[in-house]
């Protein structure tokens, strides 16, 4: 038989038998859609230029796999593997692409190539309507790529196979709510990977500013590759979608996650050289500061797959005076850590006291909006072999767990400081609370945990916990039932190095392990 590289279309790949079963399940199953000569109707042609638009310079596994996964559209059941690679002969045939002495075969699909769509003609009227950027950089994505990706994301944690749709008459008619009944399941994946392949060239109109009114760098090479990263993602998420499979779904969820990590690596470093407003209205206070860089990523920051996002819109849209306040980025060059805030947090200086009984200097940075509370407590584990050394001098004799010594330090201080974000889990986990998600996570690849609780008055709590250069870091946000998950809040940490610069590092940072190399900010 023939190898995969040496098989073409003009080789003849199917049987003229073959074509005419193809023909039969054409006639039977496709034709009220695609009309009687595949010219297109309801749904799109499959013969002709039309047909070579789409699927044009792609191997005929793509198209039986369309075919075999999602046909016929409002079918109870799709056609079996066998139907699906004879109507492809029959659409072949149609194509007027000839035949040959052997059928078509599932083994041959890969290496067999259908020619690319003719290049189209320019039309009169094209060209005509200029395009002319409205929204913001930050708008467009939080309006289109962050929804659609998230819909992406959330294949992870429900198959859109599994949708139950809401019982008619039910409540009050809510167009949203009706909207997604209309293309539902696997459908709406579909549509979420297509609208990223469609909608993030705009990433590249001329003429479109970042929020803080900094032109896009739409010229620069870098900002060209991340933004075609991500278009060839959506791809790779519509032919994902297609084949109807969660795990393929989720492998290309990393995907999807990496280019837009890759991009944010980049473009989402804050410098302190740059023009910054203080948002306490104290200039002399470097530390206090709301940074106004071009924060070319939106609010929608994936730090972990299996963690969906929360829009800044979503929190802010509840109806009541008390959530008018606008969230920021907030940045701290003592703790050397930026954080969004629903507006300026207090600082209060206090101590953390560690498993092994070390009183840690610590400050704690909170803010409320309405009955939310958001913190973010910084104790700092520098101190603890000093602190802990100290008091093992005093210890009784034989008071083993007291002095400490050798691998475990003087005093224990090695286990507390490798422990900490331990026992920072574990303060949590002896709260009234019922945990529902414990995980490993990382933020710009310094890792930590993440911790879900539901409480007794069935608010929920979100914790994030990491250590960075012997520093403690325990972000937490609770919300009443009902609101919106903190998940915003959680996910927008940040680091800054000794000069207040973005930090990010080139793989994962490990405290107490060498630290692996950053990534150069650009701004």
């Amino acid at each position: 038989g023939h190898t995969l590289q040496s098989q073409t279309l003009a080789d003849g790949v199917y049987t003229a038998g073959q074509a005419a079963r193809g023909q039969q399940v054409y006639q039977a199953q496709c034709a009220v859609c695609h009309g009687d000569a595949l010219e297109g109707s309801v749904g799109p042609p499959l013969a002709g230029d039309g047909f070579l638009s789409i699927w044009g310079a792609r191997p005929l596994v793509d198209l039986v796999d369309k075919i075999h996964y999602t046909m016929p559209l409002e079918a109870p059941a799709p056609l079996s593997r066998q139907e699906s690679i004879d109507l492809t002969a029959y659409v072949l045939q149609t194509g007027d692409f000839p035949t040959g002495e052997a059928e078509l075969t599932d083994g041959m699909l890969a290496g067999i190539v259908l020619p690319a769509a003719p290049a189209a003609a320019g039309s009169a009227a094209g060209g005509d309507l200029a395009l002319v950027p409205v929204a913001n950089l930050a708008q467009l994505m939080r309006a289109v790529t962050f929804p659609n990706s998230n819909a992406i994301f959330n294949v992870q944690l429900k198959d859109p196979g599994d949708q139950v749709l809401p019982a008619p008459g039910g409540r009050p008619f809510d167009y949203v709510e009706w909207g997604s009944t209309v293309y539902p399941g696997w459908q709406a994946i579909d549509l979420a990977a297509l609208a990223l392949v469609e909608s993030t060239p705009l990433f590249l109109a001329p003429g479109r500013r970042c929020e803080n009114g900094r032109p896009v760098p739409v010229d620069r090479a870098d900002w060209k590759q991340y933004t075609e990263e991500l278009v060839e993602a959506g791809r790779a998420a519509y032919r994902a979608s297609q084949s109807r499979s969660v795990d393929a779904v989720i492998e290309v969820a990393d995907q999807l996650n990496n280019a837009c990590d890759n991009c944010h690596t980049t473009y989402r470093a804050a410098r302190a050289d740059l023009p910054v407003q203080s948002a306490s209205r104290r200039p002399d206070n470097p530390s206090r500061r709301r940074l106004r860089v071009c924060r070319l990523r939106p609010l929608v920051k994936i730090s972990m797959r299996l963690i969906p996002v929360v829009a800044t819109a979503s929190i802010l849209s509840i109806a009541a005076p008390a959530f008018a306040q606008q969230w920021t980025e907030y940045a701290s060059r003592e703790d050397r850590f930026t954080c969004n805030f629903p507006g300026e947090p207090t600082v209060t200086e206090t101590t953390w006291t560690s498993e092994f009984g070390a009183e840690l200097p610590a400050r704690v940075y909170a803010a409320e909006v309405g009955p939310s509370r958001y913190t973010v407590t910084v104790a700092d584990y520098n101190h603890v072999e000093r602190i802990l050394t100290e008091r093992a001098g005093n210890c009784p004799p034989g008071a083993e767990r007291c002095s400490g010594g050798g691998l475990t330090g003087e005093g224990y201080w090695r286990h507390d400081l490798l422990g900490a974000m331990l026992y920072a889990t574990w303060t949590f986990l002896q709260r009234d609370t019922e945990p529902t998600h414990l995980g490993y996570n990382n933020v710009d690849r310094v890792e930590g945990y993440q911790l879900h609780l539901t409480n007794p008055d069935e608010s929920r709590t979100f914790v994030s916990i990491y250590m960075h250069q012997n520093k403690l870091y325990v972000l937490e946000g609770t919300v009443p039932r009902g609101y919106p998950d903190p998940a915003l809040f959680q996910q927008s940490l940040g680091w800054l190095d000794e000069d207040g610069n973005g930090l990010r590092y080139q793989s994962t940072y490990s405290n107490g392990f060498p630290a692996p190399p950053r990534v150069p900010a650009v701004f």
